[in-house]
């Protein structure tokens, strides 16, 4: 038996309104969702769109068990709920938590637009299980000098918006992992500010996961011109 137990933390930052959203859930049979969004821009659609996001993606998933149907999902439901006449949109990680059928393992399966991540501490170790979709690391996949693509990380080449029209773009990944292991959502406010090695330290150090995501959304705020920061750290536990 797969349980679970979650912390979170958000922070405005040095924004006038924290555009960032998150939630989780889960069903019956052990199923587990969970989400972040950073919605895109300042306005207030944006920060409208990644709650509609956020929300519908966690329900979708509960029904479908899937990850990229509840984020096609979400896509649609911004056309259906577009907030005040507004076109907001947003970026989005979510994470669906299903025990495999090897016991104590568990099985992760990830859909993402943008530049919001999922991160997995276990006994091997953390891994990046996304890869953003931002000009900035375009180009360095394509071997430009980081000098240069660290102008374009704030340039999205992937949205919630568009993904109703462009599935293709969704980016998805799957893992099974066993034992006792440290799941990871956040939006840029934390993964840009905070270098892989700092980020495996407060999630190695802070048993607590609530602890742990507040002081990761801290370490993100410390800049001046800090952005809006969201962590959700998640725990499983497995049961003899």
């Amino acid at each position: 038996m797969v349980r679970w137990r979650v912390g979170h933390a958000t922070h405005i930052g040095s924004r006038s309104s924290n555009a960032d959203s998150y939630r989780f859930g889960s069903h019956i049979t052990g199923r587990a969702v969970f989400a972040v969004a950073d919605g895109i821009g300042s306005k207030p659609g944006a920060a409208e769109a990644a709650r509609i996001a956020a929300r519908t993606t966690i329900s979708a998933a509960v029904a479908t068990g899937t990850a990229m149907q509840a984020l096609l999902e979400a896509s649609h439901h911004l056309d259906l709920e577009q907030p005040g006449g507004s076109f907001g949109d947003t970026v989005m990680v979510v994470a669906v938590m299903s025990p495999a059928t090897t016991p104590g393992t568990v099985s992760w399966d990830i859909a993402w637009v943008g530049d919001c991540r999922a991160y997995l501490l276990d006994a091997d170790g953390l891994r990046q299980l996304t890869h953003d979709h931002t000009k900035g690391q375009r180009l360095r996949d394509a071997g430009i000098d980081e000098l240069t693509a660290a102008r374009f990380d704030n340039i999205v080449l992937t949205s919630v918006r568009n993904a109703i029209n462009d599935p293709a773009g969704i980016g998805t990944a799957s893992v099974t992992s066993k034992g006792h292991q440290r799941l990871l959502l956040v939006s840029d406010g934390v993964s840009k500010p905070l270098p892989d090695d700092m980020i495996e330290c407060a999630l190695t150090e802070f048993s607590n996961p609530k602890e742990c995501a507040r002081a990761l959304v801290e370490l993100g705020v410390l800049d001046d011109r800090a952005d809006n920061a969201t962590a959700l750290v998640v725990d499983t536990i497995i049961a003899s």
